[in-house]
């Protein structure tokens, strides 16, 4: 409350710029050296590159002048999920150095940044600009309710179907297991379409993700799309093929400074047939189921989808998260531990770790024992 006191209402309308960090830093690492260029001019370049400036055939000289009458508000969005050090000092240089050709001339600038805590460590305070730092605090149990009656109106239209989604989710709230993952939008969506379905939620964060899978998984079968068939016959290798790709865009992330997490077509293939061919699925069946499941994911493959024309992931990060971390939890207990061990100095890896944990605990796997020693003694 002390911090959105200190807030007001601009006086006049601002020209909004949404700027995806992740899809900038990955931008800037194909770009050359600066080679006489001025830092100042990379950001610009970046905005007036994507698809609807292109459309609105919007220059750099044309923003300009228009930012000479009307004040910008420039969101910042995602920092934490650029993972390398120098992509992330780059970001911020050539943010910087935007911000203060904008100032000298004489341009008013509303800037608002985003990034979760994990991994952070107050490089935007290195922008030149004064901060006021806010964090978004989790839904309590009335405003997880009030979210989720809303979302069920807008989604089911009998209204008995209706009065029995919001009573179950009532009652899901008042139990202290299902009420703490009330606490995000995401969440509540998930828990409200498995009370729909289901009558009851998960208690625990793996379990509900997990469980929301299944229910994505069956609802698509149920459709009779055009996955339908396929869905129905090669669910492990589908599991399969969204765990796998799940963890290395999750790699990937963190290795190119968290980029736009998304997978080439050519690279999804190679996932697609390594996966077959572990399972020794025989030609001529092979090539055939290759290209159905390649068509489905440019529709849409359960979690599965094609964002931008030829680039495939995950629409929410915490889904890649969760399916890394089905990839990592598999196997012989010695690789599991082994794989916790190797991830649990990584900042982008532990919203994963945090879902391996819950899967471990939730599964009363006898290795969750072990996870104390595990990784506190890996802290340092």
């Amino acid at each position: 409350k002390g911090w959105s006191a200190r807030l007001r209402i601009p006086d006049e309308p601002s020209f909004p710029i949404h700027i995806s960090l992740p899809k900038f830093a990955a931008w800037l690492a194909k770009r050359e050296p600066l080679a006489g260029r001025s830092e100042s001019t990379e950001l610009m370049a970046f905005v007036v590159s994507q698809p609807a400036a292109v459309a609105a055939s919007l220059s750099s000289a044309a923003l300009l002048r228009l930012l000479a009458h009307i004040p910008l508000l420039l969101v910042l969005d995602g920092f934490d999920e650029i993972g390398a050090t120098g992509d992330r000092q780059r970001v911020v240089a050539s943010t910087r150095a935007f911000l203060r050709g904008l100032a000298q001339s004489s341009a008013r600038i509303h800037v608002i940044a985003t990034t979760r805590p994990q991994g952070y460590t107050g490089e935007l305070g290195r922008l030149g600009l004064p901060l006021m730092p806010a964090s978004l605090v989790l839904l309590d149990t009335q405003e997880a309710l009030r979210y989720g009656k809303r979302l069920v109106e807008a989604k089911i239209a009998d209204v008995d179907l209706q009065a029995k989604t919001i009573e179950r989710l009532t009652d899901a709230a008042k139990k202290p297991a299902t009420a703490r993952l009330l606490t995000t939008p995401l969440q509540v969506t998930i828990v409200a379409a498995l009370v729909q379905q289901q009558g009851r939620a998960p208690k625990e964060r793996w379990r509900l993700f997990s469980s929301y899978f299944d229910y994505t998984y069956k609802r698509e079968i149920e459709r009779d799309s055009y996955a339908s068939a396929l869905l129905a016959e090669y669910r492990s290798h589908i599991e399969a093929i969204h765990a796998r790709v799940g963890l290395l865009l999750q790699v990937e992330a963190e290795r190119v400074g968290g980029a736009s997490a998304r997978m080439t077509h050519s690279e999804l293939r190679i996932v697609v047939e390594t996966v077959l061919k572990e399972d020794d699925v025989p030609e001529p069946r092979f090539s055939e189921l290759v290209a159905d499941i390649l068509k489905a994911a440019e529709e849409r493959l359960v979690f599965l989808v094609e964002p931008e024309p030829g680039r495939f992931g995950f629409e929410i990060r915490s889904l890649q998260e969760f399916m890394a971390a089905w990839a990592l939890s598999q196997g012989p207990d010695a690789d599991v531990t082994a794989r916790m061990v190797q991830v649990s100095k990584s900042p982008m890896f532990r919203n994963v770790l945090l879902f391996v944990t819950s899967r471990l605990y939730s599964e009363s796997s006898h290795l969750r024992e072990q996870i104390p020693g595990l990784l506190c003694g890996n802290s340092n």
